[in-house]
């Protein structure tokens, strides 16, 4: 992950972590690492871009914490 950054309009957060065009990913989200399972896919089928990718977690609307991870499908 690259970073993430807080939006007001709409509402959430903008993360952008390095990709590669061709390359499709999906991102994850948990709330509490010692949870089971700790991570739920929030956004599959991301089509990687050259250098880097962002998607946005509209849902991420208070203050935390949230954890994220990035896969390739």
């Amino acid at each position: 992950m690259a970073s993430a950054i807080a939006t007001n309009n709409p509402p959430g957060l903008i993360l952008t972590w390095q990709s590669v065009s061709g390359i499709t990913y999906f991102l994850q989200r948990g709330t509490n690492l010692t949870a089971s399972p700790a991570f739920s896919t929030i956004q599959t089928d991301i089509a990687g871009q050259a250098s880097t990718t962002s998607c946005m977690d509209i849902t991420a609307t208070n203050g935390g914490p949230y954890f994220y991870r990035v896969g390739v499908q």
